[in-house]
């Protein structure tokens, strides 16, 4: 990358991963596109390129709700906007909570229900079923989102 070209550009970002291609992406798509992405490897090798592909529903605050869902629905018009699939298989993602998490975990999954996300709560045989051989002695309820 040359010292001119990184001076000339209109906007300069840090960083080639999902965060910052995203950002290169939607500039583009807004009309700026005198954008340099810089990276210390290659585009997107960093932890972005290595994800177990897990849509973070059940992880994030509430106030980031809405951002997972956009993201979400990003990954789904992937291939129709940008003519290659994004490499999203979706594998699911189960959260297990014990007692003192599981009316926390019960409040994600009734928000879950009303932002029209697909979630369920799981008791113990359904859990056995997802993750057989699982101690879940200290388990109370698990919160499993496709």
């Amino acid at each position: 990358m040359s010292q001119e070209r990184l001076s000339s550009a209109d906007v300069v970002i840090v960083g080639g991963g999902i965060q910052g291609l995203s950002l290169a992406y939607n500039l583009a798509r807004r009309g700026v596109t005198d954008v340099c992405v810089l990276e210390m490897k290659e585009l997107g090798s960093g932890s972005s390129g290595r994800s177990a592909a897990i849509v973070g529903y059940p992880f994030v605050s509430d106030k980031c709700l809405p951002l997972v869902d956009l993201s979400f629905q990003a990954w789904m018009r992937f291939e129709a906007e940008v003519g290659a699939p994004p490499g999203y298989e979706p594998i699911g993602c189960l959260v297990l909570a014990g007692p003192g998490e599981a009316p926390w975990l019960r409040r994600r999954h009734a928000l879950l229900r009303e932002m029209g996300v697909e979630s369920e709560l799981l008791g113990h045989e359904a859990i056995d079923r997802l993750t057989p051989h699982l101690n879940l002695s200290d388990i109370e309820v698990g919160l499993y989102n496709a």
